[in-house]
């Protein structure tokens, strides 16, 4: 039961910060807005795809998720910084699956450096 509430909360961050962005953009010049369609449409797929995927992520992978700031705008730069901002859902799909693994590795890495100060 923890899981399907941890992932309620997720998909409740994702259309928050959705909306936030949505507010800044709809404050911008049309030039601006525009421009922009492509970062408003792919944020718009990576929140859609999120939302989906949240109900087949574990407890620790929606408790990292929702402790981390900005995740539509991380993932979104995660998404150019991999793929160049080639098109496509199941390429941005793996850009996500890539970036939950990627946050995991150091989230485990700090815990373990963590533990081992404690240690010593």
């Amino acid at each position: 039961m923890e899981q399907k509430k941890l992932a309620a909360l997720l998909r409740t961050k994702i259309a928050e910060e959705m909306k936030q962005f949505r507010k800044r953009m709809l404050r911008e010049r049309p030039e601006l807005i525009y421009g922009s369609a492509y970062q408003i449409d792919t944020k718009l797929n990576l929140c859609e795809i999120l939302m989906e995927m949240s109900q087949k992520m574990t407890g620790d992978e929606l408790r990292m998720l929702l402790g981390f700031p900005n995740l539509l705008a991380f993932l979104y730069s995660e998404w150019i910084h991999r793929s160049g901002g080639t098109p496509g859902m199941e390429e941005l799909r793996r850009s996500i699956d890539e970036s939950i693994c990627s946050l995991q590795r150091q989230r485990t890495f700090l815990e373990n450096e963590i533990t081992e100060e404690g240690v010593a």
